[in-house]
């Protein structure tokens, strides 16, 4: 019946070759063990930054970004966040905002979750590149965050990067500036 299998014969001399050859040396066979790194992405999370949107206003002065997030707090532990910001936010076909600090420090229940806001003022050559790059004003980007914080006398530190997130532009109206 092995014979009618394709390949099976050969496969199966390879392997029994392969337990001979460490059998003879004295080796144990290998057994496949999860690498530190696999151990590292599989540890439970301390923390989450879930984006929900952010919001460019142009029509302000000062003109201001500001992106909000929802924080999951999954440990037994009440969080206090020290730091929280955005690394960068990349718009497609325009220009990237970097550092947009929190606007206030958190403190998250245990296992429970809140919103959490970073803004900032942005730049008059942000503004230009903004409105030549996007005439519309929904606008769709990804970005990375980073959070440090403590659970009682434990640091807890992550980065979460590379995430989806929906927007919009809000800018003055042009007939409204000309009169």
């Amino acid at each position: 019946m092995l014979e009618h299998v394709p390949g099976l014969a050969k496969f199966l001399s390879i392997v029994a070759a392969f337990a001979t050859r460490f059998r003879r040396q004295g080796q144990p066979l290998p057994v496949s063990v999860p690498s530190q790194r696999l151990l590292e992405l599989s540890r439970p999370l301390d923390f989450e930054l879930i984006p929900i949107s952010f919001e460019i206003a142009t029509d302000q002065r000062p003109p201001r970004i500001q992106v909000c997030f929802r924080a999951v707090n999954y440990l037994r532990k009440k969080l206090r966040f020290s730091a929280v910001m955005v690394d960068r936010l990349s718009l497609p076909d325009g220009p990237y905002l970097s550092a947009i600090p929190g606007t206030h420090l958190v403190e998250i229940p245990v296992r429970r979750s809140m919103l959490v806001y970073c803004e900032r003022a942005i730049s008059d050559t942000e503004v230009s590149a903004l409105q030549a790059t996007h005439p519309l004003h929904l606008l769709s980007g990804a970005l990375t965050v980073s959070a440090l914080g403590f659970a009682g006398r434990n640091a807890v530190a992550g980065t979460f990067g590379s995430m989806a997130i929906l927007g919009r532009l809000l800018r003055t109206n042009v007939a409204q500036t000309r009169t």
